[in-house]
């Protein structure tokens, strides 16, 4: 049988969708087949300087962009024809790039147009069910009929998540979609790996930001006005690896532009406090090194809103809103938290990829 050639995509809205993908790519290393990774910007570049011995292809840029006042709705309806636009064109490319590298698989975070009838391919999401705000919610069953056509495109769908409660993803991604045969959880996928050992508490806080533009340009402002009140060591990660790894000393606060992942993993556990955008690749993080948290909502993007919201009244983490972010308030509530999620269930994520690359897919999993 000859070595399967396997496409890992990742959207670049923000680091998530690639950081995410680490734990995927490790055990595809583990594996003898070939790797190439495609996205673009700066997911590109975080794995570009997270596998330097791996090849990497440049994939058509969704590069969202968030309003500054938050008008969310408004912003993505204009956006909306460009995004679908990039969708074909990773249609119109998969045909060639199969072509040219002799690929045998995909395996796609939310980038919606790679599927052709050729190769298997499996489609990572954690966001089956797309929630709508306010009056808007009336589009849901239309929003999620096109949202579910798309993913139905692809062999499998993977989720993420544990298939019961206590889970992450709430309504985001349990239904009754999720029954038919296509679709797996495979547990959170985290690139972060907990230290057995108990870690010094050397940070009064570690604030990570993370996003399109501007919103994260807002959240760092904000978070510059704010961390000289905290007393104590405080790092700000700027979620832009073009700036490096190198840490910097501005005004009383240590700034890196990028992290490694060993450097992430340590620094995430060496904080008192962590402030952090409320996005679902951050929480399972923060779930996998049973950490808690101040997050922080991207305004206008409801998904961040609803995990945020669940996230504060289940008392795992507290929840501000950008416009009234307080991390003194923050700091000080923090210990009426409850325990992470302490399960630590291992997800099967190693069966899924197996299954993809060397299985009868026309097989139930169990």
């Amino acid at each position: 049988m000859s070595t399967p050639v396997v496409l890992v995509a990742a959207l670049d809205w923000g680091l998530g969708h690639a950081a995410r993908c680490i734990p995927l790519i490790n055990l595809l290393k583990q594996r003898d087949v070939k790797i190439i990774l495609g996205s673009a910007g700066r997911a590109a570049q975080l794995w570009k300087d997270e596998y330097p011995d791996l090849e990497h292809i440049e994939l058509p840029a969704y590069d969202p962009s968030y309003p500054a006042d938050g008008n969310m709705i408004w912003h993505m309806a204009m956006q909306s024809p460009r995004l679908l636009k990039v969708i074909k064109e990773e249609r119109d490319v998969l045909p060639e790039l199969i072509k040219k590298h002799g690929i045998t698989h995909v395996i796609s975070d939310n980038r919606y147009g790679l599927t052709n009838a050729k190769v298997p391919a499996a489609f990572i999401t954690h966001q089956v069910y797309i929630r709508m705000p306010g009056i808007m919610r009336v589009m849901e069953p239309l929003v999620n009929y096109i949202n579910q056509g798309y993913i139905n495109k692809f062999t499998r769908c993977w989720i993420p998540d544990w298939p019961a409660v206590p889970n992450l993803s709430g309504d985001l991604g349990h239904g009754g979609a999720i029954t038919k045969r296509k679709y797996r959880y495979i547990g959170p996928m985290s690139r972060m790996v907990a230290t057995p050992e108990a870690v010094e508490q050397v940070y009064s806080i570690v604030a990570i930001c993370s996003g399109p533009e501007p919103q994260r340009s807002i959240f760092e402002q904000k978070l510059r006005e704010q961390l000289p009140s905290i007393p104590g060591r405080k790092l700000l990660v700027l979620g832009k690896p073009e700036e490096g790894k190198n840490v910097r000393q501005e005004g009383g606060i240590e700034v890196a532009g990028h992290l490694d992942t060993p450097t992430m993993n340590r620094v995430m556990q060496e904080a008192k406090t962590i402030v952090c955008r409320s996005g679902y690749s951050t929480l399972m993080d923060l779930n996998v090194l049973g950490l808690k948290a101040i997050l922080v909502p991207t305004p206008g993007q409801t998904e961040q809103i609803y995990l945020g919201k669940r996230m504060a009244n289940l008392a795992r983490h507290i929840t501000q809103f950008q416009e009234h972010l307080n991390l003194v308030a923050g700091m000080e509530k923090a210990h009426l938290l409850l325990s992470t999620f302490s399960e630590q269930r291992k997800g099967p994520l190693s069966t899924a990829l197996d299954e993809l690359l060397f299985g009868d897919l026309k097989r139930p999993m169990h």
